[in-house]
């Protein structure tokens, strides 16, 4: 019996000492959110962005502290400044994380050409895969069909021709490729799609 009320006493202290930690817990919470935010907006407006990205994505470790329109400002400030400091990879994260949850906000325009011209640098070299560059061709082609009269157009279609250059000579070096290594067959046909496809870049 004793025991058992030992228990029970030390169960209920327990959850005294949780309950009671809990608010200290969540008031800390809310005020990291609050400093992160703020530290994010301040760096941003100096222009140091990749202090501003790194305090913006500690912001949302606790975004259940900020409110939708914080959300909102932190989640198109992070795309903004990966993309200003050059980190065009975590632009491209960002920016399509910011589209899926805000497709019709004002924004939308300025975050989706950014995606694009992020995904054309972050493409490697014509000797390499050409996937980010193909994608960003097709997300190109969708942008001017969405916003046939953007302040943009003439960026994305800029973007356009860059990366159709760097498929047309991706395609050229495959085949020079089977060229050097004893394949005509193989290379006559890429020479040949190189000339159909891409005329204007040989």
């Amino acid at each position: 019996m004793g025991r058992t009320l030992r228990l029970l006493s030390t169960l209920l202290l327990g959850l005294l000492l949780i309950n009671s930690c809990a608010p200290k817990s969540e008031a800390r919470r809310a005020r990291y959110a609050k400093e992160f935010f703020e530290k994010g907006m301040s760096e941003y407006r100096k222009g140091d962005y990749g202090d501003a990205k790194s305090n913006f994505e500690k912001a949302l470790n606790y975004l259940e502290h900020l409110t939708p329109q914080q959300i909102k400002k932190v989640k198109y400030l992070l795309v903004k400044s990966a993309y200003k400091d050059k980190d065009y990879v975590d632009a491209v994260v960002y920016a399509e994380d910011y589209l899926s949850n805000y497709p019709g906000s004002k924004e939308a325009e300025e975050v989706f050409y950014i995606l694009i011209d992020s995904l054309v640098k972050v493409a490697p070299d014509p000797y390499r895969d050409q996937t980010y560059t193909v994608e960003a061709i097709r997300k190109a082609k969708e942008f001017l069909a969405k916003y046939p009269d953007s302040r943009f157009v003439r960026k994305v279609e800029e973007v356009i021709e860059k990366a159709n250059k760097k498929i047309a000579y991706h395609e050229y070096y495959i085949a020079k490729f089977y060229e050097e290594y004893g394949y005509p067959y193989n290379a006559a046909i890429r020479y040949r799609e190189v000339l159909i496809n891409f005329p204007e870049y040989f």
